[in-house]
Parts: C-alpha cells; sequence; structure tokens
C-alpha cells in the first residue's frame, strides 16, 4: 500500500514542488543530482531536514547503482539530465560531470511507495515508471513530462501506465499551471496558503482540476495538443506572428477508483 503522507519529488530542482508538498503537510523525499542546485536546497529546506519532514537524495536516477555523467545546464538549470541525446536541443550551455547515481527501485525498498509520484528529470522519467513493474505496490498517482513527439511514443506509454494498473489519465498544460486554485476544503493533505510557483508541476491526485480521461479519450485530446503544436512550429518557421500559445505538458495518470 501507498504511504498516503508521502510524495516522491524526482527532480527537485530548486523545490518549487517540494515547497507547496511540504506546505500541504506531506513528508517529501526528494531526488536532485546537479550539486549546485543540492547546495540551495539543503539551504532552503533545512528547518524540515533537521525535523525529518524533507529528505534529500543527492543523486541521478540511473539503470545501476555507483556513478553516472550527468550534464548540466548553464543557461537552463531545470534542464539537467543523463540522457546524452537530449543534450542536443542546447549544446553549447551544456557540461558534463560525474555524479552518484541510484535505481528508482532501491529508493522505494528505503523510503516506502508514495501516494504520488511527480517525475522530471529530463528523458529518463521512464526509468522510473519501468522500475514500478517489479514493484506488488505502486503509487496512487504519477506524472511526468510528455515529449509529445509521435502517437507511437504515447501508446507506448499509455501501455505502460495500463500494466501498471492506471487507468484515468490527463494532460495538463505547464503554463496554465499557476493558475491554478486549491479546493477548500483541501482534498490531499491540507490546504496550503500559497500560491503555485513558476516551474512547478501543479496540483495533483483528487485537486487536479481537469477532467480524469480514459485512454481513448486521453490520446485524441493528446493529438489535438499535437496538431496545435504542428501549427505553432509552421508559424516560426513562416515568420509569422505567434497566435497560437505553445507550451508543455505533463501527463498526470491515477489508479481506477
Amino acid at each position: 500500500m501507498a504511504t498516503q503522507d508521502l510524495i516522491f519529488d524526482v527532480g527537485c530542482h530548486r523545490g518549487e514542488d517540494s515547497r507547496f508538498f511540504l506546505r500541504k503537510g506531506f513528508h517529501v523525499v526528494a531526488v536532485e543530482a546537479n550539486p549546485a542546485l543540492c547546495r540551495e536546497l539543503r539551504e532552503t529546506f533545512s528547518r524540515e531536514m533537521a525535523s525529518g519532514q524533507f529528505v534529500l537524495v543527492e543523486k541521478a536516477i540511473a539503470e545501476v547503482p555507483g556513478e553516472v555523467e550527468f550534464f548540466v545546464n548553464s543557461a537552463h538549470s531545470i534542464w539537467g539530465t543523463i540522457r546524452g541525446e537530449f543534450v542536443e536541443r542546447d549544446k553549447e550551455n551544456f557540461a558534463k560531470i560525474v555524479v552518484p547515481s541510484v535505481t528508482f527501485n532501491s529508493l522505494l525498498q528505503c523510503y516506502g511507495v508514495p501516494r504520488y509520484l511527480k517525475i522530471d528529470i529530463e528523458g529518463a522519467d521512464m526509468l522510473c515508471l519501468e522500475s514500478l513493474l517489479s514493484e506488488s505496490d505502486r503509487p496512487d498517482f504519477v506524472s511526468f513530462e510528455s515529449d509529445r513527439k509521435t502517437i507511437s511514443a504515447l501508446r507506448s506509454e499509455l501501455s505502460l501506465l495500463i500494466r501498471l494498473g492506471y487507468r484515468r489519465f490527463q494532460l495538463v498544460d505547464q503554463k496554465a499551471v499557476q493558475k491554478q486554485e486549491q479546493p477548500f476544503p483541501a482534498r490531499e493533505g491540507l490546504y496550503a496558503d500559497c500560491g503555485i510557483a513558476p516551474d512547478a508541476s501543479g496540483l495533483f491526485g483528487l485537486e487536479l482540476p481537469g477532467h480524469w480521461l480514459s485512454p481513448p479519450g486521453f490520446v485524441a485530446r493528446y493529438m489535438r495538443v499535437m496538431a496545435r503544436d504542428r501549427l505553432v512550429g509552421l508559424a516560426r518557421r513562416c515568420g509569422l506572428p505567434n497566435l497560437i500559445r505553445g507550451s508543455w505538458y505533463d501527463i498526470h495518470a491515477a489508479k481506477e477508483s
């Protein structure tokens, strides 16, 4: 069974999500591989670390424990990744370092299964989800960043999620999460007297404001977003005004209610 007061923040960055989870009364296991960001996190959450409410794992999720090459971006700190192919998007600003690595399964064995698993580790999100296949217990809710490249990639991700027991899905526009309003009374943990920070994942679980979709309905929604993305790209290539707003999206998945 998932531990109902526990959340995993995999790809913690500067703690935009962890801060919100903590304010809602959850215990948080945060994973961050960038040493500079870890220094910030230790200072930001020193009180919560001392009380045990916040645990910081200063390692990268990888296929094997030990060490792994990690790419940090000087212009966009949120783009840290273990995936070399991901570096192609911004070669001149990436630098390679070596950091400690850990398997996702070992974190579950050490800290337990969280109610909510938030993943944002730039190109390696599937490592966490694939690790859940060998676990008998899984989080009640998961979210991860969608790359929106192909429908075949989406179908592969959905197939994995369905094998893991997830049946309901949402595609969340990350440029709109700061406009989200928490329900009162709270449906997840406590009511947090704060807004959603920039670069945060936003609300989750029972507080997610959109409609949960079946796999076919979710695929249809996803295809509409991909079509809009193509229009945005075409307008940019043609030098036209950006009349359609581009964005990035998280996939949220829930077990059958």
